[in-house]
């Protein structure tokens, strides 16, 4: 798989790490030229690097190389955290998978930070609509046993673990669930679904091999990423 993406500097893992530990509007000011030359730039021509790719890997998923595109803001929404640090100390990425870009999609992610990759998809939140349309769909015993059969296998493919159901109990209006309980009772709990894993920086990232490196991960997820695109879609 030919690249024009050389791979991110090591430089960056350092950035992140100061910027963990000096978490400050001034101190980010007087290390804006590394943001934009070890950060910024680097995760612009990464995207554009992944677009042709991806899209042969995962049909349908989309990637924009620019912030409030694929590159998620650095800035933090602290209006309602009890932590005030300005800044998220990693590089996040996005990749929708839909028709059209469109960061309510259900996604596939990246993430540097400091000491780990992380690499996911899924929706964090299906919103009222969505939420609706999936616990329906989990309330067909076929369509559980599909979903669940997906899981599994992805499991197996990626070591790729699903996120912890939000809730304790199979909610209201679904009594068939309830009373059938295993598998159905479990996922119709997720108020939102993912599957992700996190390891130690691998060397790819450091290399021309970045690309290939990150498609082949993301790959073994796209029967989950085609999953929630069909059976969410649009409905958040």
């Amino acid at each position: 798989m030919a690249s024009d993406f050389d791979g991110f500097s090591p430089d960056l893992v350092d950035f992140l790490g100061m910027l963990d530990r000096n978490n400050s509007k001034a101190w980010f000011d007087a290390h804006r030229a590394d943001y934009e030359g070890l950060y910024l730039q680097p995760a612009k021509d990464f995207v554009s690097a992944m677009a042709g790719p991806l899209a042969k890997a995962v049909p349908g998923a989309k990637a924009e190389a620019r912030v409030n595109g694929s590159i998620m803001r650095i800035n933090k929404d602290v209006r309602f955290s009890k932590d005030k640090t300005p800044y998220k100390p990693h590089l996040s990425l996005m990749f929708p998978v839909g028709d059209a870009f469109d960061r309510k999609l259900p996604a596939l992610w990246f993430r540097i930070s400091p000491t780990q990759l992380h690499l996911g998809c899924g929706m964090m939140d299906f919103g009222p609509t969505g939420l609706k349309t999936y616990r329906d769909s989990i309330a067909d015993p076929k369509t559980a046993k599909a979903f669940a059969d997906i899981i599994s296998k992805t499991h197996q493919a990626g070591g790729w673990e699903r996120g912890t159901p939000k809730y304790k109990t199979v909610p209201r209006g679904y009594p068939a669930v309830k009373e059938a309980g295993g598998i159905q009772a479990d996922l119709i709990r997720h108020s939102g679904f993912h599957m992700g894993t996190q390891e130690p920086h691998p060397k790819q990232l450091f290399t021309p091999e970045a690309v290939e490196f990150v498609c082949g991960r993301l790959k073994t997820l796209k029967p989950v990423a085609q999953w929630l695109s069909k059976t969410i879609g649009t409905a958040h």
